[in-house]
């Protein structure tokens, strides 16, 4: 039985997605493209189930980075029920994001994306443990989001993890896809000058829909 052990999602197809020659101002070299790899669904073995995490690994200070928590390989039971850890990594540092630079507690945040589904959903999260819980018969993903503060501080671009651990029994972590690394853009680090970037999602399964938010940062545009 599985239980907590990490191995591999499979991936044998990649591809990036990429913007250049903007009309006005620049691209930032940091984030001019996405590499996106399509995690193939038809790889695991009988009765595997593999929890994974995927989102968007830039935004700018004010926005809201999207996240998705997938539950993929053998089908649940119906009222069978699998969980995993989900949360936060904040290190102290430089150039590193803490839970101030949240608009709320991250708790509280897929909380509010859990409340927000349709009935039936069979997805749930236990704000003091947090632990997320898929429910045969309901969903086999979910999808959040961490909307950020904007402030007058000069802080740099800050960087901080969002992880997947610890999965009951009946299921494992995908060892390549556990967390994911994502970046709030500090738009007082910016110049008078515009700058657009590129940010979306770094792992997909089959058939599932891949985001691709375009952003530009800097002054404002003139009306």
């Amino acid at each position: 039985a599985q239980g907590g052990r990490a191995v591999p999602l499979t991936w044998p197809e990649n591809y990036l997605v990429r913007i250049q020659n903007p009309s006005l101002g620049s691209v930032d070299v940091g984030f001019d493209g996405v590499i996106t790899a399509i995690a193939d669904d038809d790889a695991f073995a009988p009765g595997e189930r593999l929890w994974s995490i995927t989102g968007d690994y830039a935004a700018l200070e004010g926005q809201a980075p999207t996240f998705t928590v997938t539950l993929a390989g053998a089908p649940l039971a119906t009222a069978a029920t699998v969980s995993v850890e989900l949360l936060p990594q904040f290190q102290s540092g430089l150039n590193l994001a803490s839970a101030a630079d949240f608009v709320q507690a991250f708790a509280a945040d897929v909380q509010a994306a859990v409340l927000a589904l349709a009935p039936g959903s069979g997805v749930s999260f236990d704000v003091s443990t947090n632990r997320l819980t898929f429910t045969g018969g309901g969903a086999a993903s979910f999808e959040f989001s961490l909307p950020t503060l904007a402030d007058a501080t000069f802080e740099g671009d800050e960087i901080y993890l969002v992880e997947v651990r610890n999965a009951s029994l009946g299921s494992a972590i995908a060892s390549n896809a556990q967390s994911v690394f994502s970046i709030i853009v500090d738009r007082d680090a910016v110049s008078e000058g515009v700058e657009w970037l590129v940010a979306g999602t770094q792992l997909v399964a089959e058939a599932r829909v891949p985001r691709y938010p375009v952003k530009w940062k800097g002054a404002e545009l003139a009306p």
